[in-house]
């Protein structure tokens, strides 16, 4: 029962940076470099988020289909799971996704927060800290399927760019033209040659 759950869940890869704001925390409590996100569902797997900033912080959460449906209820949006699913990629494709720091919820608890537009329904994840000891395999992943995301834009790229190649023409020979000179200079040899044998 799980494993058929797990399977409706299917999202598109999705990358975005977040922007870092604090609730009643200071500012220096706050990421000083860019916080970066990914977001995806496997075919048999949840709804996998993180965000880090690719050094020394990072934050997830993992939401099944149960928790996707709560969400979807919190969130006030109808229809069905692969609706709420659609929603959520634009939300997080949009230039409208934060990182807070509720002071309510302690300073290692973060929010991301993704508007698909002014004045359309907010979603907000809440993403709890990564481990110390899995934070350097959260990283190298992170980063590892941002490369892979970035190599499949390019081949696509590349693939829409190139022209279709048309096979080249087929070559034909060309016959040499024989100058006048070459067919006259021919005929005197011949002519020298048949005088030769009838003076022999």
């Amino acid at each position: 029962m799980a494993a058929a759950a797990a399977a409706e869940i299917r999202m598109a890869t999705v990358f975005g940076e977040a922007r870092p704001e604090n609730g009643d925390h200071d500012a220096d409590d706050l990421p000083r470099r860019p916080v970066l996100f990914h977001a995806n569902a496997h075919f048999q797997g949840p709804l996998r988020v993180v965000a880090t900033d690719l050094r020394s912080l990072a934050w997830h959460c993992s939401l099944d289909l149960d928790h996707l449906q709560d969400l979807q209820d919190d969130v006030g949006i109808g229809g069905s799971c692969s609706d709420f699913l659609d929603y959520l990629y634009s939300s997080f494709s949009s230039a409208q996704v934060k990182l807070l720091f509720p002071a309510a919820q302690g300073a290692d608890t973060a929010e991301l927060v993704a508007t698909k537009a002014k004045g359309l329904p907010r979603i907000t994840i809440s993403l709890h800290p990564v481990a110390t000891s899995a934070l350097k395999d959260v990283i190298a992943d992170f980063s590892l399927a941002l490369y892979a995301s970035y190599k499949t834009k390019q081949e696509h790229a590349s693939r829409v760019a190139s022209p279709s190649k048309v096979p080249p023409a087929k070559a034909t020979k060309r016959v040499a033209h024989v100058s006048r000179r070459a067919r006259v200079r021919g005929a005197l040899l011949q002519d020298a040659d048949e005088n030769d044998d009838g003076s022999s």
